[in-house]
């Protein structure tokens, strides 16, 4: 099953005309790994997200869509909280874990409480 980038990057690598091979060439990877990218049995590095865009020669907008694939696709999100007050470091903390008990009545209310402060 492909991943949000895994099918992302699978349309534009076909709007390209580009074989999995070619684009895996290109990049600097096999082609079975880059496939195992695609369906998310591999996680992507910034070094590979940075020469597939290079490779596809991507203008700034598909860039950012992309980069919301590759985030909804990862099974690890970090959060830089070395700049962060003491509770918010506690919050993260408890939050990372409290995620797999989290209903989405929970979810939709941070997301609420997370849009009033974008």
């Amino acid at each position: 099953m492909l991943t949000p980038f895994g099918k992302a990057i699978r349309k534009l690598r076909i709007d390209c005309s580009m074989t999995l091979k070619k684009m895996a060439t290109d990049v600097g990877v096999s082609s079975a790994y880059l496939s195992a990218i695609e369906t998310g049995k591999r996680q992507l590095t910034d070094e590979i997200f940075n020469s597939i865009v290079e490779t596809l020669k991507l203008d700034i907008e598909v860039v950012k869509q992309l980069k919301v694939a590759a985030d909804m696709s990862t099974d690890v999100v970090k959060i830089k909280s070395s700049s962060s007050s003491e509770k918010g470091k506690e919050t993260a903390v408890m939050f990372a874990r409290t995620f797999d008990s989290l209903s989405d009545d929970d979810f939709n209310e941070i997301m609420n409480v997370l849009e009033k402060n974008k």
